[in-house]
């Protein structure tokens, strides 16, 4: 037992354990008895009262048969397009490779124009390939279809899904699995706060009950009492905030789960923001991290099909990082040297340092709106697609250019506002919440961008070659599908949209029923790679869902991969400045080709985007509407 730790850590830890153990074995038996219909104690309750029991009953009834067609019509459509694809990715391979065979035998033999004529015209290898030919059109035809097929199935499970929500004996299992894991996570509060936040950023993973119900979680964080607030800043600063600063208001403009922020005005009439973490926090970290371990390790070793160790490999080393606010002031000075070099549209708050110490943390106030505040920025003036873009760009140059990285832009640690270059209508962005960064090394962030490019260049061999490199094995493809949340047959399109993140709640449904088909091969990858991209994912899940909130004007995969490519440009420039003379040159050269390529692709792809979304604001397009768009107000917390 840790020396420090005593009798009140010890009886909360053992409380908040009992409370986890307790939710953890509800969960695995509601969903192993539910799946052999051995229990349903919603169901009774549901059919057995009066009045409107028996309808009740009846809908549900209804609704189970429907949920259960819909899945069998979304499986087969599955597996006819995936039979299909698979039969044509074949017979293209062995086009390749024939037609590589035969230019490799008339290049050793001489060649010359007749080889060629009869190679094109009456051979049997001719007549051999255009039968192939005819077959692989065939086959295109019939891949097309069943895609449609497949993308009308997911839309009818999407809207049974919708309508059977509650009622069904599956939707009432994951009902009660997420009211569970809610109710835990704001009992324990703290860290269990943060693992919920991320769990309701995957649904493209979990059951929309889930991620829906646990949402909450965003934007409803625990508050300390002022009390507890003077208390930490006392042992911390050896001052109370009335002896520190000229004014402090009790009342916190934020909070979320680790700690909350509060106004304050120094001496000099300067506006500050003081974090102040929750307290007991620290003592109870250590407790929370190994009950998680314990219990994510246990019941994956029992039912492997629960396995979510890559949680607890993810929370271990991190969190005691993001409980030391000093820690995060160093990081911020880190980032905000970095973006002073290569931007100027990112403001980072500056440090107090004589007023910060590990629980507590002054920095200068900066205004601005959240991330996802969409009427806040329409009222400003300010494009939703600059701003995407912006968000995008600057968390991604942190990764690809930088390789000091900010693992955790919740749309609460992004705030925008107007004023860039004195402009009101351009974008300016506010980052905060430094806790959370990941060293990567320089060797993973040159694969992991390079992944990026062959995903722009559709070069499937190079797909492989890199997610191998990132531990994926022989499951390359489904690991490039996490990255990108598309199909593998998406990503093999030559169609640029492939990259570009599900948007409908069709494609959701799609995304989620293949996670659901591919589980145990999604959890293994998860636990065999690299544990820096752990929270690359996470950054990944994080961008898409602000994308979702702004509507997704731009889409954060294709920043992602057009940073990737601008690093790995300069990457090549570098090696080639070392090298010198003529192969330096030939490297360069190379480097600017290979990065025309990619920008040419993803700039034309774009522009395809923003012209199709003029068109569709004509009022032709809308068919006489006022195409008056719907707005959100969303409001998150400063963590």
């Amino acid at each position: 037992m840790d020396p420090e730790t005593n009798a009140w850590e010890l009886s909360q830890a053992m409380l908040r354990g009992l409370r986890l153990g307790k939710t953890v074995v509800l969960v695995v038996a509601d969903y192993k008895l539910s799946s052999y219909g051995w229990w349903d104690p919603t169901a009774s309750t549901k059919a057995g009262g009066r009045g409107g029991g028996v309808a009740i009953a009846t809908a549900a009834a209804a609704a189970e048969v429907a949920l259960l067609e819909a899945e069998r019509e979304m499986r087969e459509s599955q597996n006819a397009y995936e039979e299909v694809s698979w039969s044509l990715r074949k017979l293209q391979e062995q086009e390749e490779g024939q037609r590589g065979r035969e230019e490799s035998r008339e290049q050793e033999q001489g060649g010359g124009w007749w080889r060629w004529m009869k190679r094109s015209t009456g051979s049997a290898a001719a007549v051999a390939r255009k039968k192939k030919q005819v077959l692989v059109g065939k086959l295109e035809r019939e891949a097309k279809e069943a895609r449609e097929r497949l993308l009308a199935a997911a839309a009818r499970l999407s809207k049974v899904e919708e309508h059977a929500k509650g009622l069904s004996q599956k939707g009432r299992v994951h009902q009660r699995v997420a009211d569970r894991l809610l109710e835990l996570c704001q009992l324990n509060l703290g860290c269990y706060i943060k693992i919920g936040q991320h769990l309701s950023n995957l649904d493209y993973l979990l059951p929309r009950e889930v991620t829906d119900t646990l949402k909450v979680l965003l934007n409803r964080a625990p508050v300390s009492s002022y009390e507890d607030v003077c208390a930490v800043i006392k042992e911390e600063l050896g001052k109370t905030p009335a002896e520190l600063w000229s004014s402090f208001d009790p009342v916190p403009i934020a909070s979320a789960s680790l700690a909350q922020v509060h106004i304050a005005t120094d001496a000099a009439g300067r506006k500050l923001a003081v974090k102040v973490q929750h307290r007991g926090l620290r003592e109870l970290s250590r407790g929370d991290v190994a009950a998680v371990s314990f219990f994510v390790n246990a019941v994956a070793k029992a039912f492997p099909e629960f396995s979510y160790k890559w949680i607890a490999d993810e929370l271990a080393p991190q969190l005691p990082k993001e409980l030391d606010f000093v820690n995060e002031a160093m990081n911020a000075e880190r980032a905000d040297a970095f973006f002073k070099k290569h931007r100027n549209d990112v403001v980072i708050p500056a440090v107090v340092w004589e007023q910060t110490k590990p629980r507590v943390l002054t920095m200068a106030f900066e205004e601005g709106v959240c991330a996802t505040d969409v009427t806040a920025m329409k009222n400003m003036g300010l494009p939703l697609d600059r701003v995407a873009r912006l968000i995008s760009s600057v968390f991604c140059e942190q990764v690809f250019s930088s390789g000091f990285a900010h693992c955790d832009p919740h749309p609460a640690n992004v705030l925008i506002r107007g004023g860039h270059k004195g402009d009101p209508y351009k974008p300016l962005l506010v980052l905060l919440d430094h806790g959370l960064y990941k060293e990567l090394p320089d060797q993973l962030r040159v694969d992991y961008a390079s992944l990026w490019k062959a995903l722009v260049l559709k070069d499937m061999a190079g797909v492989k070659f890199y997610c191998q490199k990132l531990n994926a094995g022989e499951m390359y493809s489904l690991l490039a599908a996490i990255l990108t949340s598309r199909s593998w047959d998406d990503i093999t399109s030559p169609d640029l949209g492939s990259l570009r993140a599900p948007s409908s709640q069709e494609d959701k449904t799609l995304i989620r029923s293949y996670a659901q088909r591919y589980y145990f091969e999604i959890v293994e990858i998860l636990n065999s790679v690299p544990r820096e991209m752990l929270l690359l994912l996470k950054m990944n899940d994080c961008l898409r869902h602000i994308d979702r909130e702004l509507g997704a004007p731009v889409n954060s995969s294709l920043v992602t991969a057009e940073e990737a490519v601008k690093a790995l440009l300069r990457e090549e420039l570098k090696a080639g400045a070392r090298e010198g003379g003529r192969a330096g040159w030939g490297k360069k050269v190379w480097a600017w080709w290979e990065y025309v390529r990619c920008e040419a692709r993803i700039k034309t792809y774009l522009a395809w985007l923003w012209a199709g979304s003029r068109v569709k604001r004509l009022p032709l397009w809308k068919g006489g509407g006022n195409g008056k768009e719907g707005e959100t107000d969303k409001k998150g917390a400063v963590a």
